[in-house]
């Protein structure tokens, strides 16, 4: 869950982080089955399973575009 101010943030949908690790949610909830980019402040990240890819380096191909990517974070 994304939670705001102790309460989950169903307005949510982006790219959270806890300790244990990166993940994507929709509508303040992990989605688990996600696979594609998600957004933060700090980039955008290919998930897999829900949770951001950091090992993943390469080209990387999502709604017909094709974008570089190092550790998991697009960078054109």
């Amino acid at each position: 869950w994304k939670c705001s101010g102790g309460k989950v943030d169903f307005n949510f949908t982006g790219v959270g982080y806890n300790d244990a690790g990166w993940w994507y949610c929709s509508h303040g909830k992990v989605d688990f089955k996600y696979n594609g980019l998600g957004s933060n402040t700090a980039g955008i990240w290919v998930i897999k399973g829900g949770k951001v890819d950091f090992n993943y380096t390469g080209r990387y191909r999502f709604n017909n575009s094709v974008f570089t990517v190092r550790g998991g974070k697009v960078v054109s």
